[in-house]
């Protein structure tokens, strides 16, 4: 049998992702920008270390091999010289490495500083008390892999661990304040870390932005529902705008479904749903379609792949996609695209 479109116009849903931030756990304390963060994701990646016997410093930089272990086998990148300061002698800095081997500790003694300024002062343009609080820093051998990743044009594969949500009516309380306390993310540094010591977590932090789109057909001549029927829903759909907090739920539930990440018990097999009142909103306005719009593409980072046993999004043409209906014989809004 032919599928149908149930009206000549047609509403669905598009949500996409208006901001984003991508952190370590350990430095979600960091996060301090006006974003409302209306979701996020715990990830999981390859620990990535420094080879401590690769490490050679001259006048002139630093070379090393970083690495990582996947799926029980260890991957070795080798580092050409990078710099922490152009001009500066390297074999003057103190350099500490200590396990987990995962951050090059440098320290610049004031004197090779006062030198390096004297220097270059007339190129810097930056007063000299604002640059001493850098003379002591951490380097995270995971930058490493990034800028040698994006270099290769290879993808950073990080697993979906948790998808869950920011608490409050309209997202008043948002996704990094509710983290700060959240028992589920304890939950699963303990667990995750106590059975993968070779994985690293990463905190994915997302504002969401929904769109209405709609799709009319001025061709056909058959339809499920007559034209008075049509405007009825036509002028019901434009009467009752999304609601922020129906968006950020049914977005929430269908990322879920999506990946079926092992930590989430809720949305796994029983999605999209009707009865679900978190977003009945849709099934009652009688929408036809979902898409979701992750958008992974980060200034500073190689591009990052989502990934779980069941799904994932590989680049930013990946959208999550489902049907607001049960009928098999309705028309999806978006059939003219194939």
């Amino acid at each position: 049998m032919e599928k149908i479109r149930k009206y000549s116009t047609e509403f669905g849903l598009n949500v996409f992702t208006s901001y984003k931030t991508i952190i370590p756990v350990e430095h979600l304390d960091k996060v301090r920008d006006d974003a409302r963060y209306h979701l996020y994701c715990i990830l999981g990646t390859p620990r990535t270390f420094f080879d401590v016997q690769s490490l050679k410093i001259d006048n002139d930089g630093i070379e090393c091999n970083i690495k990582q272990i996947i799926n029980n086998v260890e991957s070795s990148y080798s580092i050409q010289k990078f710099r922490i300061l152009p001009g500066i002698d390297h074999t003057k800095i103190n350099i500490n490495l200590n396990y987990p081997y995962d951050k090059l500790k440098f320290n610049i003694p004031s004197d090779v500083f006062d030198e390096y300024y004297d220097k270059y002062k007339s190129v810097l343009g930056v007063p000299k008390k604002a640059l001493q609080h850098n003379l002591s820093f951490p380097f995270d051998a995971h930058i490493l892999m990034n800028e040698h990743l994006r270099e290769k044009w290879l993808p950073l594969n990080m697993e979906v661990l948790y998808v869950g949500k920011s608490y409050g009516k309209n997202g008043t309380r948002l996704a990094q304040e509710r983290l700060s306390s959240h028992s589920t993310l304890q939950k699963i540094l303990t667990d995750y870390y106590s059975n993968h010591q070779d994985k690293r977590i990463f905190i994915l932090l997302l504002e969401i932005t929904p769109l209405l789109n709609t799709s009319m057909d001025g061709i056909s001549t058959k339809f499920e529902k007559s034209e008075e029927e049509d405007e009825e829903h036509f002028n019901k759909v434009l009467n009752n705008l999304p609601v922020y907090d129906q968006v950020i739920n049914i977005t929430e539930a269908a990322i879920i479904n999506y990946f079926k990440p092992h930590y989430n018990e809720k949305f796994i097999d029983n999605f999209p749903l009707g009865s679900h009142q978190s977003y009945r909103q849709y099934y009652d306005l009688d929408y036809n379609a979902l898409t979701v719009e992750v958008d992974l593409e980060f200034d500073d980072s190689p591009q990052i792949q989502l990934i779980t046993e069941n799904n994932k999004i590989t680049c930013p043409w990946d959208f999550i996609e489902y049907t607001l209906f049960n009928n098999p014989d309705r028309k999806n809004m978006y059939d003219i695209f194939n």
